[in-house]
């Protein structure tokens, strides 16, 4: 990593804390509706530490993008991973315990019903979770790509109507064309989102092996072989089927020790954990190897455990950036794409300097928080407390 990268790095953590700073000014009427609800099903199972860790996961996706987009797309080349190892280790890795932290919480939820896990309820409030906010992604995405083409479509009416229709499921198609433009640099962090859908289908019938601690630890080691197999016959690893079983067996290590709990909460682990993935992108590269997977899974099982890292994730400014996570990872890419493209065409964005970007993505962080504190009040939360 050289002086440049490092610089941008700084300057990236320094933009977080003056988000959160911003936040915290806000008065307190704003900011209690904004914190997660005692009364909602999942907070038997959820910790506050947990609720903070979203919110540093969505902004490192935020930059990751950000990056990429002055490195790439705007550079002439296909939108990729930026050169920065730091970004592309705070945002690969944050999907990872995006998925680490859905695995933990629905079987936790597994746990608590002995594995009678009701379908019908569980589609139906994740979909009222999931899909309201991507469907408005959809549209403005759409919004988007009309106005770029100047309402005109060279494209016959089957082509593009399948381009749509590919939106219809949530990841299954965010990349390709999209009536004239490339939906990769519009909606490519949706992609998750199938995978987490793939997961809620399974949980029922998986979920049947919490009924039984020696049930559930056959499980555990059943996929962990299978992914063992799956490893030597395609030479790499499955992180996201990793990451679930991460999620998945943490939840099952506190159920069966619940001693374990008190070790993992101990402060001093809090030490490691902050520094680890400022030290890993000089070793990694940027890159998701065996090594960063590791601490990631270790540091996500002393979090889960209540781990709050000297009291940073609980932070009241922290929980609720981490409330408007879910707005913030699946609107950032929009929002970046058009505000960086109206300002590359008075200042380009690739000649840019790391401080010059760094003040710009500093902008473009507070004004995608914004931005979520009103998609999460009128969309996510009305959505959330409605009952099927």
């Amino acid at each position: 990593m050289n002086a440049e990268n490092l610089l941008a790095s700084v300057a990236a953590i320094a933009s977080v804390i003056v988000v959160l700073v911003g936040v915290r000014a806000l008065p307190l009427s704003l900011m209690i509706p904004l914190l997660p609800s005692g009364s909602e099903d999942t907070r038997q199972t959820r910790v506050a530490a947990i609720d903070g860790l979203r919110a540093f996961l969505a902004l490192g996706v935020v930059f990751l993008h950000a990056w990429a987009f002055r490195d790439t797309y705007f550079a002439g080349r296909p939108f990729d991973l930026p050169r920065n190892p730091f970004f592309c280790e705070c945002g690969l890795m944050a999907v990872l315990l995006f998925f680490m932290i859905t695995g933990f919480l629905f079987w936790n939820k597994a746990l608590d019903a002995r594995g009678r896990l009701s379908p019908f309820r569980l589609y139906s409030n994740r979909a009222r979770r999931i899909l309201p906010l991507y469907y408005f992604l959809c549209v403005c995405a759409l919004a988007v790509v009309v106005v770029r083409a100047g309402g005109a479509f060279n494209e016959p009416f089957g082509v593009w109507s399948r381009e749509v229709a590919g939106l219809i499921v949530p990841g299954l198609r965010s990349a390709g064309p999209l009536l004239g433009s490339e939906r990769k640099v519009l909606i490519a962090q949706s992609w998750t989102l199938y995978y987490e859908d793939l997961f809620y289908l399974a949980l029922p019938l998986f979920g049947m092996a919490a009924r039984s601690r020696r049930s559930a630890g056959a499980l555990v080691l059943v996929v962990f072989l299978l992914l063992v197999v799956k490893r030597v016959l395609l030479h790499r690893y499955d992180y996201f089927s990793l990451s679930f079983l991460a999620g998945i067996s943490t939840a099952e290590l506190l159920a069966l020790r619940p001693g374990a709990r008190r070790i993992l909460c101990l402060k001093w682990l809090g030490g490691p954990i902050l520094v680890a993935p400022c030290l890993l992108p000089w070793v990694t590269g940027g890159a998701v190897t065996p090594l960063s997977f590791v601490c990631a899974a270790a540091s996500f099982a002393a979090i889960a455990a209540g781990n709050d890292l000297f009291g940073l994730l609980t932070l009241r400014s922290v929980r609720v950036v981490g409330t408007l996570s879910y707005s913030i990872y699946l609107l950032h890419m929009l929002i970046l794409f058009c505000g960086l493209a109206l300002l590359n065409r008075t200042l380009l964005i690739a000649p840019l300097g790391s401080a010059a970007f760094s003040a710009i993505v500093a902008c473009a962080v507070m004004i995608i928080v914004a931005l979520s504190m009103l998609t999460y009040r009128y969309i996510e939360k009305p959505w959330m407390r409605a009952r099927p």
